[in-house]
């Protein structure tokens, strides 16, 4: 139920999606590619406003770079 969604650790969450802060979203998209992704799709909002601020908080955290 709800509680056990509350008391998850965070470590499940990062496995699960990019969910949590930057450097969460970021440790996400590092375990996709250390198990051989080399695409990752981000869906924001349904809401303009709230993807438009969504993106720019991804880009701010410079989430898109790409390795060198």
């Amino acid at each position: 139920g709800v509680d056990g969604l509350l008391g998850a650790p965070d470590e499940w969450w990062r496995e699960l999606g990019a969910i949590g802060d930057a450097d969460d979203v970021v440790a996400h998209v590092e375990a996709l590619a250390a198990a051989g992704a080399d695409a990752v799709s981000f869906f924001p909002s349904k809401d303009p406003a709230e993807a438009i601020a969504e993106l720019d908080q991804l880009v701010a955290a410079d989430i898109f770079r790409r390795p060198e």
